[in-house]
């Protein structure tokens, strides 16, 4: 595992993200398992023990990783290995879909105690109103800022394709009010912005909101607005509307409000 980790995963994007989860299953009582002493069984019940803890999704990652360690080290690395357990035993389902937008006064009252953390509530305001992953909004740079014509371009992205952003107004406030003292329009390091979000979310009393929702959020909103599919999606960054829509939750209220006063067209 620790191998794959320096040799394989390494070289991804998301190198972090996997080096963290493959530490955590050396540690585990799975990691101590001498390869020829590895069976389906101690990986099921890895599996299982890992379920009450954490979210399923968590889970199907973790046996992705362990099943690709194992198949690079029977065909690249020469290991005795007759198959791979880890591809014999059973994902868990998917996590259903998160849905969690803001409640009303969440964004203000997340405002408010974030208030002495300028960076950190231009990072927040700027997810609401443009949808950004966060790692996207973290390497802006004031080169890739074009305010004149409300754009910002993102040279390196989570699926790989650089994309050029229009900017609604929301957005471009927020850009307007910072100081380019700095090469990175939003000046702090992910653990910084972790640690900012986790605080307010407790002082404001918060629950189950988590940095990502805010996509969510950004993409409802852009819907309620009356952009297109198309158009949102040239905003997010999503490559399939199919994927779209798995963040998009409009609010039973705000339709109600766009349908009032419309009329079926006459029949031919």
């Amino acid at each position: 595992m620790l191998r794959y980790g320096r040799e394989v995963s390494s070289l991804k994007r998301g190198a972090k993200a996997e080096a963290y989860k493959i530490t955590k299953i050396a540690q585990s009582s799975l990691g101590g398992i001498l390869l020829h002493d590895l069976h389906s069984k101690a990986i099921s019940q890895y599996r299982n023990a890992r379920l009450q803890c954490v979210e399923p999704s968590t889970v199907r990652i973790e046996l992705s990783i362990i099943r690709r360690s194992l198949d690079v080290a029977r065909r690249e690395w020469g290991f005795d290995i007759p198959k791979n357990h880890a591809a014999m035993v059973t994902l868990p389902p998917p996590s259903k879909g998160r849905d969690r937008r803001l409640m009303p006064g969440e964004l203000e009252r997340l405002e408010r105690e974030l208030s002495h953390h300028p960076v950190a509530l231009a990072v927040v305001r700027f997810a609401v109103h443009t949808a950004m992953r966060r790692g996207e909004i973290l390497r802006i740079k004031w080169r890739d800022v074009n305010l004149a014509m409300r754009m910002v371009y993102l040279p390196q992205t989570k699926n790989g394709d650089p994309r050029t952003v229009p900017l609604p107004d929301g957005a471009v406030e927020v850009l307007e009010g910072l100081e380019a003292t700095a090469e990175e329009a939003f000046p702090i390091d992910e653990s910084a912005l972790r640690w900012a979000w986790d605080r307010a979310c407790l002082a404001a009393n918060i629950r189950d909101l988590r940095f990502h929702d805010l996509r969510h959020e950004g993409v409802s909103r852009l819907f309620e607005m009356g952009l297109s599919a198309p158009e949102v999606a040239l905003i997010s960054g999503h490559k399939t509307i199919a994927m779209l829509m798995r963040y998009l939750h409009l609010r039973p209220i705000e339709l109600a409000r766009k349908l009032q006063g419309l009329k079926l067209p006459p029949s031919a």
